[in-house]
């Protein structure tokens, strides 16, 4: 039984592990929203937790509501799953835009932009190639990125 209950622990802890999406905390108290976006959503709940439970969360908002609240005020839930991470962007941005009372997690925050890019598509971009990729008008930054990795993966079909 140790072994067959080891099994299914480690599987579905590599389950939990890959769920990618946007995920919202929810302030119960003040009806207040925080949206985020991640290709480990359990991870990145984790990490949030961890962050508010030291009073060192990125997000002053957040943290004030934690402060305030108290962590039993809050519930956690998985708003929309993908198994693209390239969808995550774009998601974000529609449930922002569709819940009341609420912001984008990093809004808030002081992230450096340039390494939040680098974590969600895998490729680190400064602001003059952020511009230039912009003015080709391709969408937003992942549809932007993605549009030129499926143009170069076609050139290479030719070579």
């Amino acid at each position: 039984m140790g072994k067959l209950y080891s099994l299914y622990t480690t599987k579905m802890e590599n389950a939990r592990r890959g769920l990618i999406g946007i995920y919202v905390i929810r302030c119960n108290a003040s009806s207040k929203s925080f949206i985020g976006g991640s290709v480990s959503i359990a991870n990145r709940i984790l990490t949030h937790i961890v962050s508010l439970k030291k009073g060192a969360h990125k997000n002053a908002s957040l943290q004030s509501e934690w402060n305030i609240h108290g962590p039993t005020a809050f519930s956690f839930s998985i708003l929309e799953l993908t198994s693209n991470k390239y969808h995550i962007s774009s998601y974000l941005h529609s449930w922002v835009n569709k819940i009341s009372n609420c912001e984008n997690i990093d809004d808030n925050a002081d992230v450096n932009d340039r390494r939040m890019l680098r974590i969600k598509t895998g490729i680190g971009v400064n602001a003059s190639v952020k511009r230039n990729l912009k003015s080709l008008q391709l969408g937003t930054m992942d549809q932007s990125i993605h549009h030129l990795i499926e143009f170069y993966k076609t050139i290479r079909t030719y070579e």
